[in-house]
């Protein structure tokens, strides 16, 4: 069974936007990205630190992200936590908009899909969605859970509204 994606919200020309658990690492990763390029995923960012990128095996994961033509980037934000204030966020956010406007589908994945990945998905979401609290409730619906994983988390979401 493949990791699952949960597809929070489609645009213009087909793009959609995801998060997702991070995938099985080891001897399935290159199943596991196989499997996005069949899904239509275009861009794959993961939100993982180096240390949870090594622990969970997913070191080939942008070379096999280049075999399977699926843009990668990683964009580290500590478990539990949120990312930067500053231009990288904000080009990080910025860019993910613009690619989906392109008709490409992007999936955001940390760890478990439910703190670091919702708040930078949700804030690409505040261009079509306005209301951050809204946002999680979609989020939550969608992926049968609450999320985020923290208190912190929804306030640097709400903050940016």
């Amino acid at each position: 069974m493949h990791t699952k994606i949960y597809w929070l919200h489609t645009y213009a020309h087909g793009a959609k936007l995801g998060i997702m658990a991070r995938p099985r690492g080891n001897d399935w990763l290159d199943t596991e990205i196989n499997n996005l390029k069949k899904q239509n995923v275009k861009v794959l960012i993961t939100l993982l630190e180096l240390h949870e990128v090594r622990e969970l095996g997913l070191q080939q994961e942008e070379h096999l992200c280049s075999q399977y033509d699926i843009t990668y980037f990683n964009f580290p934000i500590p478990d539990r936590g949120v990312p930067a204030i500053g231009n990288k966020t904000e080009d990080l956010i910025r860019s993910v908009q613009q690619r989906l406007e392109l008709g490409q589908s992007i999936v955001i994945h940390c760890r478990m899909g439910i703190g670091r990945s919702s708040i930078i998905a949700g804030a690409v979401m505040l261009k079509t969605m306005q209301n951050p609290k809204n946002i999680l409730f979609h989020i939550s619906n969608i992926r049968g859970l609450s999320v985020p994983d923290t208190a912190e988390q929804t306030k640097w979401l709400e903050n940016r509204h």
